[in-house]
């Protein structure tokens, strides 16, 4: 059973309260990375439920997946690893898929760089500047910025985007 063809935010936290936060927060906000789409916000609780959820996406549906670090029973970071380093990319994600990690520790920013993902986001950021943080990493990446990091302070109150 495949779910039905259309562009999907993916949010992975085990946590209700905030998966469904930044869900009510991204559509109450304009994002470039999805403006003119209707889309579908789907939250995955587990790795688990990530790992078995990724077959039901139709190809390239993915455009967005903020992915929590610290998940009950283990880090989700395998799972994009195997989607982002290999050979392809999964057949479920978009060529231009922000993939991006959202984590209370901020030390493991680097971690989630090492497995391919475009950016992270402090956990410790209001929702709203979280999708405000989501925006600027899809403006960075458009001009040609690799890996960007968002904590406090916001980058965005002290520089201004790659010109």
């Amino acid at each position: 059973m495949q779910l039905p063809n259309q562009p999907y935010v993916v949010i992975v936290d085990d946590q209700p309260a905030a998966a469904l936060g930044l869900q009510a927060a991204i559509a109450d906000q304009q994002l470039s990375l999805l403006r003119n789409l209707s889309y579908s916000c789907d939250r995955v609780s587990s790795v688990g439920d990530l790992e078995r959820q990724l077959g039901l996406y139709p190809p390239q549906s993915i455009r967005l997946m903020v992915v929590d670090y610290a998940m009950v029973g283990r880090t989700p970071l395998h799972i994009i690893y195997r989607l982002r380093t290999s050979r392809s990319l999964h057949p479920a994600l978009h060529p231009e898929a922000l993939l991006i990690g959202w984590s209370a520790y901020e030390d493991v920013d680097s971690l989630f760089r090492s497995v391919g993902f475009d950016g992270f986001i402090s956990k410790h950021l209001d929702q709203r500047d979280v999708v405000q943080a989501i925006e600027w990493m899809y403006q960075q990446r458009l001009h040609g910025a690799g890996w960007t990091s968002v904590g406090l302070p916001l980058p965005w109150a002290t520089s201004s985007l790659i010109a």
